[in-house]
């Protein structure tokens, strides 16, 4: 390492970046940041710089636009400082672990990690693929299950290819799909080998600024470990890879039935835990806003743009607050429902059915269970895929303007960039050695998502 890079990394520390963070929220909001513990410092950054302004809509008023555009402009002030933090990790008591993807994000850069296909969240958005069409090929196959106890019925009874061999070929399938998917069933385990990975680089190969801000390798690990939705993940993934192992172990139906019932409960629980997580960070911030409005407005003279400009980011708050909202709610519903379905299909003794045999409320049972899959796995993940606006193509002459421009199809321009001391001292080690800060790439929150937007559910 060069004497000057040395001294660059010598020069970052986590405390200015915190103080960054904290003169960027007072300066554009007058949240008093100070008062603040650091990590609802971050957590009120992070939903704030989620939000999404629309200055030139023409639903708005001139003065709406204008009011919209100064919400956005202090986003962007706002981005700049989050972004900073994010480049290569900022402990100090904010607790932001390194993620060069959410660095680009807010501060609206035009450089920065390109290759989606490396990001872990692509690799989630894999498994989760891989999870949906498992567990809808699950279902469906239990339900054929109570038609032919053999499984074989696909090729003969329903799609005759034609062809006795390929019919032997799929119903060889058919007759050993509950096998198949039993073992599929471990797939979980990849999931959590990948995030184990990111936990574990963080720890113990941190590049050289990660480890000048972070020093403590324990503390980096929990920063990972708690950023977005990982930890919930973990554990989904900890619990059904364990419980299909189980399942694969164990003969004992009972035990069987009592495993995966507790950890459908559980899956219960983990959304129920989401939608309040998600909840009162919209509320925390909402609480900020309606104080801020109150203070400015109690003055003899208010600041009528300052007070414009707060309802614009609650009217977008709530807006991001509602889809939230719904989002979280459907996962809920989708999640009880398999729960019912499953209920019924292991233990029917305990449904008070009279005009019922066991063998009806089971084949109910799976019938219901199939329906989480058909609306709110495999089935919505497709319907919402077909339905996705396509995006625009950018000629190359238009792309050669836009990088000229540092502007990203579709994106808003960057901010000015902050003049803060460690946003120099980053920017410069950050051009001077770029396979020292090679990039790592941690999984982005959920802005992503089709269907539940919840860690993948499992079935027997």
């Amino acid at each position: 390492m060069s004497n000057q890079l040395k001294n660059q990394l010598d020069n970052l520390d986590s405390n200015q970046f915190k103080s960054q963070l904290t003169q960027s929220l007072n300066s554009t909001l007058n949240l008093n940041a100070d008062q603040l513990k650091p990590q609802e410092r971050a957590m009120l950054a992070e939903v704030f710089c989620t939000l999404s302004f629309k200055p030139d809509s023409p639903s708005l008023s001139e003065d709406e636009k204008a009011a919209e555009q100064a919400a956005e402009d202090a986003q962007g002030e706002v981005g700049t400082a989050l972004a900073a933090c994010y480049d290569n990790g900022c402990d100090g008591e904010l607790g932001i672990p390194r993620d060069p993807w959410k660095a680009k994000k807010y501060g609206r850069r035009s450089d920065g990690p390109t290759a989606k296909y490396k990001r872990t969240e692509y690799v989630y958005g894999r498994l989760l693929w891989y999870t949906r069409i498992r567990l809808f090929l699950t279902r469906l196959n239990r339900i054929f299950s109570f038609v032919d106890a053999n499984y074989a019925y696909l090729a003969d009874r329903v799609v005759s290819t034609g062809s006795e061999f390929f019919n032997k070929t799929v119903n060889a399938i058919t007759a050993n799909l509950s096998k198949i998917t039993a073992y599929a069933g471990l797939s979980y385990f990849v999931e959590l080998f990948f995030d184990f990975s990111i936990m574990l680089r963080a720890a113990f190969k941190p590049t050289a600024a990660e480890k000048q801000l972070t020093p403590s390798a324990w503390r980096r690990f929990v920063n990972t470990f708690h950023k977005d939705d990982r930890a919930p993940r973990m554990a989904n993934a900890a619990f059904w890879g364990g419980v299909n192992l189980a399942c694969i172990l164990i003969l004992s139906p009972m035990v069987v039935a009592a495993l995966n019932l507790g950890l459908f409960i559980f899956d219960v629980v983990v959304d129920v835990y989401k939608y309040y997580r998600d909840k009162n960070k919209h509320v925390r911030l909402h609480e900020k806003l309606d104080q801020l409005i109150a203070a400015e407005q109690a003055q003899n003279s208010p600041n009528l743009a300052n007070v414009a400009k707060y309802q614009r980011i609650k009217a977008r708050l709530l807006e991001s607050q509602e889809a939230s909202r719904q989002k979280r709610r459907r996962a809920l519903i989708i999640t009880s429902v398999i729960l019912v379905g499953m209920v019924m299909l292991l233990v029917p003794q305990i449904i008070p059915v009279v005009f019922l045999s066991l063998f009806a409320v089971k084949m109910i049972g799976a019938a219901i269970a199939f329906s989480g899959s058909v609306f709110g796995g495999f089935g919505k993940a497709v319907y919402d895929k077909v339905r996705a606006p396509k995006p625009k193509k950018v000629d190359d002459s238009t792309r050669q303007m836009m990088d000229k421009l540092g502007v990203q199809p579709d994106k808003r321009p960057p901010p000015p960039s902050a003049s803060s001391a460690a946003n120099s001292a980053f920017s410069s080690v950050a051009s001077g050695n770029n396979s020292l800060f090679s990039t790592h790439l941690a999984n982005n929150n959920h802005n992503n998502n089709n269907d539940l937007q919840t860690a993948p559910k499992m079935t027997i």
